[in-house]
């Protein structure tokens, strides 16, 4: 074989081995940008998705605030809570000793202000108990999903389930005819001590005696 023949076949072998690589190369590389596309592409419409239930339950709910509480943990929410809670006493108890410290006012507007001013803590303390609810029965429903996929998993079951599995306590139930037998024992020995005869009165004469008179 010519040596010209086989440097083209060469080139061509080497030609057709790096198109084959740049192929695989674009093909992987358009599936992972692909796959992050539709990642990210998911992940905003779930976090849109969170905002906007979380929008339903508290209209005055912002963005910024939202994602803020999203970072933060089960023990840092319940303290932020406990602090508004505060805060709204602390305002109602301020409010209240303004209107002591001016007894002169009209009582009419002191009435209505004191009744909104009521109205609005009522308000926020009752929109804070319906988040902490909501709250406790999202945590509570994903407590048990978690646990019942890691029973299934682990294929552990209930104490309860396997009445013979080691660690359970089973109650001995005695056989009813013991308990006749004691029962019937101890109604005998009653009755025995029902049934004896009162001392003989010391006036009635005796049987002997009655029978020698006759």
């Amino acid at each position: 074989m010519p040596p010209f023949i086989s440097s083209l076949e060469t080139r061509s072998t080497t030609t057709n081995s790096n198109s084959i690589v740049w192929i695989v190369s674009s093909i992987v590389g358009g599936v992972i940008v692909l796959v992050a596309i539709l990642t990210t592409v998911v992940l905003y419409y779930n976090k849109r998705s969170q905002y906007q239930q979380a929008k339903e339950l508290n209209p005055y709910l912002s963005r910024h605030e939202f994602v803020r509480k999203r970072k933060m943990s089960a023990v840092d929410l319940f303290q932020e809570e406990e602090h508004r809670r505060q805060l709204m006493i602390r305002k109602s108890i301020i409010s209240r000793s303004s209107h002591s410290l001016h007894p002169n006012s009209p009582p009419r507007k002191e009435a209505l202000e004191r009744s909104e001013t009521m109205e609005e803590v009522e308000r926020e303390a009752a929109e804070i108990e319906r988040q902490e609810s909501l709250r406790l029965k999202d945590d509570w429903k994903r407590w048990e999903a978690r646990l019942k996929h890691e029973r299934s998993t682990s294929g552990e079951h209930h104490p309860l389930e396997s009445p013979t599995s080691p660690g359970v306590p089973t109650l001995t139930v005695p056989s009813p005819s013991k308990h006749r037998g004691q029962s019937r024992v101890a109604f005998v020995e009653v009755g025995a001590e029902v049934l004896v005869p009162p001392p003989r009165n010391p006036n009635r004469p005796s049987m002997d005696l009655v029978s020698a008179v006759r």
